[in-house]
């Protein structure tokens, strides 16, 4: 009977909780913290992939207060948590809980001004493409925001629908040739945007550019991956 009211005392000094309201979800990271920990005992947590098994998985030591961070983890993607206890001199090392949680979206906002009117051929007409500060910037492990965008913009002459020209895209100053290849890629809040511009412009085939007014559009392209 008392090893049996020992061993009830221990079951109550398990950790007895582990869901969403332990656990703070990133695109890339999840933190956490289990409730019904004795005081002085050591946590640790595993976490597991949906296509892993938790025995291929070691456990790592949360630190005193009982928090672990899971780091470089895909976003929107389901993870299991085990966690468990450590003895105490007032209790039994606990068996494992667990909880299946989800990393979150990614969140980011490029900014292309969109109602810019730049002058093909002159240096100083410039529009500049970046991170939007003012919006969380929130990545999964492994990904980037790429811009992309064709090498030349076509431009039509007024009241001629018959007559384009050709002006090339310069981000950095640089001409863009290759339009399957990204512009601008974004990977952490901290980068830099990229300043575009547009070369002087030029008659398909070569030859005298008929005078008159010319105006196009050029479309921008912003797309995510993650490794």
């Amino acid at each position: 009977t008392i090893a049996f009211i020992i061993i009830c005392a221990a079951v109550g000094g398990m950790v007895t909780s582990l869901d969403e309201t332990n656990v703070t979800a990133t695109a890339s990271s999840l933190t956490v913290q289990a409730d019904g920990v004795p005081a002085g005992a050591a946590v640790s947590y595993k976490i597991v992939a949906q296509d892993e098994t938790a025995d291929e998985k070691d456990w790592v030591n949360a630190d005193t207060s009982g928090v672990y961070t899971f780091e470089n983890l895909h976003s929107s993607t389901d993870y299991t948590i085990y966690a468990k206890c450590g003895a105490t001199e007032g209790s039994f090392s606990s068996d494992p809980c667990s909880g299946t949680f989800s990393t979150s979206g990614v969140q980011y906002l490029i900014s292309i001004p969109a109602e810019t009117t730049l002058t093909a051929g002159d240096p100083n007409s410039t529009a500049t493409i970046s991170i939007d500060g003012n919006e969380n910037f929130d990545l999964g492990y492994g990904g980037a925001v790429r811009v992309t965008a064709p090498a030349d913009v076509t431009l039509t002459r007024q009241n001629d629908s018959g007559t384009t020209i050709l002006s090339a895209l310069l981000v950095n100053g640089v001409t863009h040739e290759d339009a399957a290849q990204p512009i601008a890629m974004f990977d952490s809040a901290d980068d830099v945007g990229v300043t575009i511009s547009f070369a002087q412009p030029r008659l398909p085939g070569g030859g005298t550019i008929p005078a008159g007014d010319y105006e196009g559009t050029m479309t921008f392209t912003v797309s995510y991956e993650e490794e």
